[in-house]
């Protein structure tokens, strides 16, 4: 056989492995369609659901309504909720669903998504490491950030960051739709 032979059958079985990973996401599924309006509200669903994701709601969801929109539980176990069924959760909340829909817990997402979704980022409460998804915040000036958060006992507004070594005024206006109190 020649090389170019080899080459040939190589990219023909490249294609095919694309081909069946573009459509593998849909085989065996029996519904296709997916729930994917945008809303006020942003909340990620994470876990032992049928569509993990980021979910747009037009007011403040409940447990129970994420994980409807999310599909439900991969599970037939029925969705117990009732001590947390009036929980209401805020745009850049984090719903992860464990094993058999047993255990949820309520957080928050990444920094890195809220910054991407354009959700405010907390200075008050992110870490440095989420701080760094602040466009042009690097792991040096994060943690100044946060060494000037624990001086002051917290920010009370965005002109205090002034105070903070290494971030002038040109970069508190970079960062300042991203962030909030």
């Amino acid at each position: 056989m020649k090389t170019s032979d080899y080459s040939g059958g190589f990219l023909l079985l490249l294609l095919i492995l694309l081909i069946v990973n573009a459509f593998k996401g849909y085989l065996g599924r029996s519904d296709t369609t997916r729930p994917s309006d945008q809303g006020g509200v942003l909340v990620e669903v994470a876990g032992e659901v049928r569509w993990p994701g980021v979910y747009g709601f037009s007011k403040r969801p409940g447990l129970q309504d994420v994980v409807a929109k999310a599909g439900g539980i991969e599970s037939e176990t029925p969705l117990m909720l009732s001590h947390q069924g009036d929980v209401l959760l805020d745009s850049g909340s984090r719903v992860e669903v464990g094993e058999g829909g047993e255990r949820i817990s309520a957080g928050q997402m990444s920094s890195f998504y809220k910054v991407t979704l354009g959700i405010p980022v907390s200075l008050n409460s992110e870490t440095a490491e989420g701080l760094t998804a602040l466009p042009g915040v690097g792991r040096k000036l994060a943690g100044a950030i946060v060494r000037e958060r624990l001086n002051r006992g917290g920010f009370h507004g965005l002109d205090e960051l002034l105070s903070v070594e290494g971030l002038g005024p040109s970069m508190l206006e970079r960062i300042r739709p991203y962030v909030t109190m």
